[in-house]
């Protein structure tokens, strides 16, 4: 589903929506027999129909609409006169979005709209993140920040909400996947580079800036998935944005937030061995 809710697809994205989610449906007889195969499980297998004709789900899905229904759903009260409660909210909502833009809109009711919609602003500043002491231990990483010049005082944590995304240490004991697999730059450089958070830090006491270090990741092949067609003929096919990568864990970077370009979506094979994915939209995921 992400991968056809892309700024953009193509056909070879149709068929790779084709592909994963006839497995999924196949899969999903099987693990909860066919008489709980309802029609909105059904319907998956016709999706990229959809995303052929009529382009990304986002532009037509009404699943976006369910959170903002739910809303709207609350603002009703009593027992008579929904329609016409909803159709003023409903106009309330479009006055604000109007306006919501302007300067000389309330911050106060700016804030709450966001509360309500959902929306989150990206800020490339550091001044607004939240930081979650570290329970767990990063000792072995002592002898790389020994290294550094001028670096007297390292605090260690286990997450940190940045821009409305959550980023959390990999760990390769407690389970498959999290939130520590990110797409980067270096400083000063244009190369994108795969990686997990092993750590995140501030520094020399200073609580008004943090820094990731990352375990390098090195991509070792594409990513392919292997299918049968209705003859029963076996294909294979390379996934955009997928790869089967290598973890190396004794290449470390240290880079900014702001240095990353996007989350990632991985899953451990071996401790070194991870299949990488990056999805269009998991940048406003959280």
């Amino acid at each position: 589903m992400n991968i056809g809710n892309g700024e953009s697809t193509t056909v070879d994205d149709a068929q790779h929506v084709y592909v994963l989610l006839n497995d999924f449906v196949r899969e999903y007889k099987s693990l909860y027999t066919i008489r709980h195969c309802s029609s909105n499980v059904h319907t998956m297998q016709h999706a990229h129909l959809s995303l052929k004709s009529a382009g990304p789900f986002y532009l037509y899905s009404t699943f976006f609409f369910e959170n903002v229904n739910r809303v709207l759903k609350s603002l009703a009260h009593g027992t008579i006169d929904h329609n016409k409660q909803l159709i003023s909210h409903l106009e309330s909502f479009r006055v604000a979005l109007i306006h919501y833009e302007s300067s000389s809109y309330p911050n106060i009711l700016a804030n709450y709209c966001n509360e309500l919609i959902g929306e989150k602003k990206q800020r490339k500043s550091t001044s607004h993140f939240h930081l979650t002491r570290t329970v767990k231990s990063y000792e072995q990483y002592n002898k790389f920040f020994s290294g550094i010049p001028n670096l007297n005082y390292v605090d260690y944590y286990d997450s940190v909400i940045y821009n409305n995304l959550h980023y959390e240490t990999h760990s390769m004991h407690r389970k498959t996947t999290d939130d520590s697999c990110v797409m980067f730059k270096q400083m000063n450089s244009e190369q994108l580079y795969l990686g997990f958070i092993a750590a995140i830090i501030t520094v020399n006491q200073d609580k008004q800036a943090f820094y990731f270090l990352i375990n390098n990741i090195t991509i070792r092949d594409l990513f392919r998935i292997k299918y049968l067609d209705n003859n029963g003929t076996k294909h294979q096919k390379i996934v955009n944005n997928a790869w089967n990568c290598e973890i190396n864990k004794d290449l470390l970077m240290l880079i900014r937030p702001q240095d990353v370009e996007q989350k990632l979506v991985h899953r451990l094979i071996s401790t070194r061995q991870v299949h990488v994915f990056r999805y269009p939209n998991l940048f406003q995921s959280s």
